[in-house]
């Protein structure tokens, strides 16, 4: 057995076969020819033994192996050496011609990964996650892209954004900067600094410009915790209800009964709470005075305590701790109207509602018992009779629970979730055993109950952990209060401070926190004056050892105001954390950065959507003569300048100077503005994609000048569309491969009309071009252009299209012989109609020993009068053609020439020598035609080509510019 490894393509997967016939193998996966530029390479020696006559078939069959087969599509680098001479001396390669893909041109661009510069729509700044940096040639609208997070932070209570942003490539003369459409100089207080190639904010250098006031800031890696997100910091006293209507239901729940109750208002998941006077007892115990009662309150504006005074010993029946529900609650007295007349008159108020027992005490002296309540929760009622000059009598009602209890679910709770009259705890059952007995003796639910709830211990919000790649040194954190913080009595507004604590420490690998807690104490200075947003920002250092992951909570310091009279306006939230790494690349290498502190939207959460933009001119160098140019670099829009910067960029082109044909770059310039009258050898693009070749970009850069891209032998030119008189080569039956053409009439792109867009430099706005003006195409050509941001330019791109589908009236393909390489896309040539021309074909079966060039056809051939050609498909694949000649008999042929490789007759070996013989007169004048299409050749060396017919009006808008 013999090894043989094929492959199919240069960067193709191995093929390892284990075969007894090399012969044979090849035969059956390669055909009964091998493929033009086949190679068989012998492991062992390292030599070539691929067949060219039949005595090396016998040779490979003795060969032990292994084998490298080599099975390429036909291209330049695999043609044996005789045909690699021919092309590369004789032949230009359009550049474009051997892609793989299509760049971004000027009928369909894609936008996926874009740079927001090329964006047709909307621009704004964003994250390029594994994007290219973008290159800059000519002069574009920069929208550059974010290169670290934007934090946020307050700064005398105004919301600002940091950003760091990269430009692009290379450095960029920068002729004005704006927030939209907005100049930065106009906007107070925000700034912005540009950074030339090699510097940054962490290297020390002056900023290549500044706009605005001096940053001085570093560049820092900010990650947001996303789970702060604006949590309430609530006052540790605030979440308290007194003797409201309330149901305990098993096995966790407390649901209010009170419709102006709202526990998502007072309460947070973790809270611990004290629930007091929770019993439920069997009935009630109800007293109404005989004589009546009087009453009397504490003598303040906000009174905590009044007294229900009526006759006899009643301390066996009430005590300190009881809910009194007091219910006929009208009281009366009478008032004085004051003046002079002061005329007396009657005053009531009901005072009825729950109240807690402060106090019983009786006096023996007076007979009679006097109960102090708790008035707190409905002081202006009770506050109604402060100071009456008269007594204030009624007839209540007073009811509390009896003394009989059946289960008390007083104690200490950890809330778990909240809803605006749901709170459902951890475990109470674990706490309070009466839990139980609610459930297994009274059905699962209380009745409704009038207890008190308050919170305890310290309200946090966290923790929250957060982890980092790098060491966590830093922490940004925003507190707001987003309705200002002030108090008002509606006389005067008062300032109103809010102290807060943010905590932090280390956690490791498995989650558990160590080492010490850093501790943050911080005050949001309220406001007398205004009642807009007030925040404060902690901005500090995480001191200690370095660790990549830390957990953070956050509270409240400051209590409640409850007993100001009049309205306290103090709510704070924890909006923002960042968890920072330093930065410590002084910059970061050859491209443009950008640094911003802009305002965020006043009084959102959210920083309004980031549209910083620079209008900016690449810097290249410039030409001094020849391939010699300047070290210093200039602002420029010239499309040579360009080509050139492109081709020697040693990550675009790395071209050597000799690959490049700086002359004629400069000259086709030059003449493209010449010819036009208007300066339109310009390009402005942002070149963004990832996976664009340097063949790609040239192509895109000299479409938009009106020129093709070619390589003769291997140095870099352009060739320049233009109206001519002039053809480059003339296609007959010589030169073409007979039965290969084919002709159309009219366009197979039904387009009615042209719609061209490109950018308008004055707004950076798409402006669209309708051919024709009235907008009345049905199926027009919709092209979105690239580079072009001058009307001139666009207008010529837009009617040259427009009128190639009017004046398109046939087209031709066909398969010319090698020397088609010489041909540019979009040359003019000339071409005869071959599409009836007569042939026959087949292969030579013999060769006379005597005169080489009198060769036995396979098949008789009507000789008549002439003159004929014959091509004639070597060993090695290629085609050539050459005179031919009746030879004395139906089969016998006269060549005029020797052929270029030896002939292989029929049954000798692979790939004998095939031929077609067809008549030379050329019957049909020949045509002018455009070359649109040159494909890689086929494995007959043939060129595949495509051209429409010229016409000189596809040109009759190139001088509307001329003067």
């Amino acid at each position: 057995m013999k090894t043989v490894h094929l492959y199919r393509a240069p960067d193709g997967k191995r093929e390892t076969h284990e075969v007894v016939d090399l012969n044979a193998f090849l035969k059956a996966k390669l055909g009964p020819r091998l493929p033009a530029g086949c190679r068989i390479a012998d492991m062992e020696t390292g030599r070539s033994v691929r067949p060219m006559k039949p005595s090396d078939i016998a040779e490979l069959r003795g060969l032990p192996g292994p084998f490298v087969v080599e099975a390429y599509p036909l291209g330049p680098t695999f043609l044996p050496a005789l045909a690699v001479a021919l092309v590369t001396t004789a032949a230009s390669m359009i550049l474009t011609s051997i892609l793989a893909q299509d760049p971004p041109n000027q009928t369909a661009r894609n936008v996926q990964k874009e740079s927001p510069n090329n964006g047709l729509s909307e621009r704004t700044n964003q994250v390029r996650v594994n994007g290219r940096v973008p290159d800059i040639y000519g002069q574009v609208r920069s929208t550059p892209d974010m290169l670290a997070q934007p934090y946020l932070m307050f700064e005398n209570h105004v919301e600002k954004e940091v950003a760091f942003m990269c430009v692009g490539r290379g450095a960029h003369q920068v002729h004005d900067v704006r927030d939209d459409t907005t100049l930065i100089a106009e906007i107070p207080g925000a700034s912005v600094e540009v950074y030339a190639p090699f510097t940054s904010p962490n290297s020390g250098h002056t900023p290549q410009l500044r706009i605005g006031n001096a940053i001085n800031l570093p560049v820092t890696a900010a990650k947001r915790a996303n789970s702060v997100n604006g949590q309430t910091l609530q006052a540790q006293d605030y979440g308290s209800v007194i003797r409201r209507g309330m149901v305990f239901r098993s096995p966790n729940e407390i649901v209010s009964q009170d419709a102006d109750l709202d526990f998502s208002e007072l309460f947070i998941p973790g809270d611990v709470i004290t629930v007091q006077n929770a019993a439920q007892t069997q009935g009630t115990f109800s007293y109404t005075p005989e004589d009546g009662a009087e009453l009397r309150v504490e003598d303040t504006l906000t009174p905590t305590w009044g007294e229900v005074i009526f006759s006899g010993d009643h301390r066996a029946d009430w005590g300190a701790g009881q809910i009194l529900t007091l219910t006929n609650g009208v009281v009366t007295w009478t008032g004085n109207s004051g003046g002079d007349a002061d005329l007396p008159y009657g005053a009531s108020s009901n005072v009825a509602g729950i109240y807690g027992v402060l106090s019983v005490v009786f006096d023996s002296f007076g007979d009679v018992t006097t109960i102090r309540l708790d008035v707190t929760q409905n002081f202006s009622a009770w506050r109604a009779f402060r100071g009456a000059p008269t007594a204030v009598t009624g007839s209540p009602v007073l009811t509390r629970p009896s003394g009989v209890i059946q289960f008390d679910l007083s104690g200490n709770y950890t809330v778990t979730t909240v809803t605006s009259s749901l709170l459902t705890l951890n475990n109470p059952a674990g706490v309070n055993p009466a839990w139980t007995v609610m459930q297994t003796g009274y059905g699962g639910q209380s009745v409704v109950m009038n207890p008190t709830i308050s919170t305890t211990g310290e309200r946090w919000v966290g923790w929250f952990s957060v982890e980092s790649v790098r060491p966590i040194s830093r922490i940004i954190s925003n507190v707001i209060a987003l309705n200002g913080l002030y108090k008002d009595n509606g006389r005067q507004q008062y300032s109103r401070d809010v102290l807060y604590r943010i905590e932090a420490q280390r956690v490791d690998a498995g989650g558990a926190p160590y080492g010490v807690v850093l501790t943050f104490e911080r005050t949001i200075m309220g406001s007398a004056v205004t009642r807009s947003v007030r925040a404060d920002t902690l901005d500090a250092q995480l001191t200690g050892p370095p660790s990549t992951r830390w957990r953070f909570r956050a509270r409240r310091l400051t209590n409640s105001d409850t007993g100001f009279e009049g309205s306290v306006v103090d709510e704070i939230k924890w909006r923002d954390l960042y968890a920072c790494s330093p930065v410590g690349q002084a910059h970061f290498g050859d491209v443009t950065t950008v640094q911003s502190v802009t305002l965020a939207t006043d009084g959102a959460l959210a920083v309004k959507e980031r549209k910083l933009n620079l209008l900016v001119t690449r810097k290249l160098p410039q030409r001094i003569s020849g391939s010699t140019f300047t070290s210093e670099l200039f602002p420029t829009t010239n499309v040579a300048d360009i080509i050139s910067a492109v081709c020697l960029d040693p990550l675009i082109g790395n071209r050597r100077l000799a690959e490049v044909d700086f002359d004629n770059i400069y000259a086709t310039a030059q003449e493209i503005r010449d010819y036009f009258g208007v300066d339109v050898a310009r390009f402005d693009y942002t070149i963004d994609s990832d996976n664009l070749s340097f063949e790609e970009t040239l192509s895109m850069i000299a479409d938009s000048v009106y020129c093709r891209a070619y390589r003769r032998g291997s140095v870099i030119r352009l060739f320049f569309e233009r109206a001519t008189e002039d053809s480059t080569v003339l296609f007959n039956h010589r030169n073409k491969l007979p039965g290969s053409e084919q002709r159309t009439e009219g366009s197979d792109e039904e387009y009615d009309g042209v719609e061209f867009q490109w950018i308008d430099p004055a707004n950076d706005a798409p402006v669209t071009i309708y051919l024709p003006a009235d907008r009345s195409a049905v199926n027009p050509l919709r092209v979105e252009s690239v580079g072009v941001r001058m009307a001139a330019q666009a207008h010529i791109h837009a009617h040259r299209r427009w009128n190639k589908i009017r004046y398109h009236d046939e087209s031709t393909e066909f398969d010319g012989l090698p020397e088609a390489n010489l041909l540019r896309v979009s040359e003019r040539i000339l071409c005869a109609d071959n599409t009836l021309a007569q042939s026959q074909d087949g292969d030579i079966v013999d060769v006379d020993d005597e005169n080489g060039r009198l060769v036995t056809l396979s098949q008789p051939f009507d000789w008549g009068a002439g003159p004929y050609v014959i091509f004639l498909q070597g060993s090695d694949g290629l085609v050539e053609s050459m005179g031919v000649s009746p030879g004395g008999g139906a089969r016998l042929a006269l060549l005029h020439r020797a052929p270029r490789m030896p002939i292989i007759c029929r049954g000798e070996g692979y790939n004998a020598t095939g031929y077609i013989i067809t008549k030379a007169s050329d019957t049909r004048t020949a045509k002018a035609f455009i070359l649109t299409e040159k494909d890689a050749p086929n494995d007959d060396g043939s060129i595949p080509l495509k051209a429409i017919n010229y016409d000189a009006r596809y040109y009759q808008n190139d001088r509307d510019f001329l003067l």
